[in-house]
């Protein structure tokens, strides 16, 4: 290790003048002088695939025959009613755009319209709710139409 004496010694002729300024670039901020020693990431995106791998989802729920059964039933009184905009609560399976899985909803909302053919219950956002993902639903009342 170097002493005091050793530095005076190698340096003494500069160790007391000042620091040199540019005439030709402003003197770099603190924040810019610390960042160019920060430590970079070199994998880009690799944060961001740690936090979608860890996100977590849910499995599709397997439904008996039992529950499909009262489901379409229910459905049936949905599509009879409708035009009085029917209050209905309806947990679904929305499946995940990135991963296997997704996650189930509760939505609360008035059901305006139905497509059998196209297999959809609208709810009063516009909202589509696919029939084939829905895992329970309920009429809670009806309201005549606006």
């Amino acid at each position: 290790m170097s002493n005091n004496h050793d530095v005076m010694k190698t340096y003494g002729d500069i160790i007391h003048l000042s620091r040199p300024v540019s005439t030709k670039h402003k003197p770099m901020t603190i924040a810019n002088r610390a960042a160019q020693f920060a430590p970079f990431a070199a994998l880009t995106g690799y944060d961001q695939a740690l936090i979608e791998k860890a996100r977590l989802t849910d499995q599709r729920p397997l439904l008996s025959e039992e529950e499909k059964q009262n489901i379409n039933n229910v459905l049936h009184e949905i599509f009879d009613q409708i035009r009085k905009q029917p209050d209905v609560r309806v947990m679904y399976f929305e499946p995940d755009a990135k991963k296997e899985g997704g996650k189930i909803i509760t939505l609360h909302s008035f059901a305006v319209k139905m497509s059998i053919d196209e297999r959809y219950l609208m709810v009063e956002n516009k909202q589509r709710i696919s029939i084939d993902d829905i895992l329970d639903v309920q009429i809670l009342e009806a309201k005549e139409t606006r």
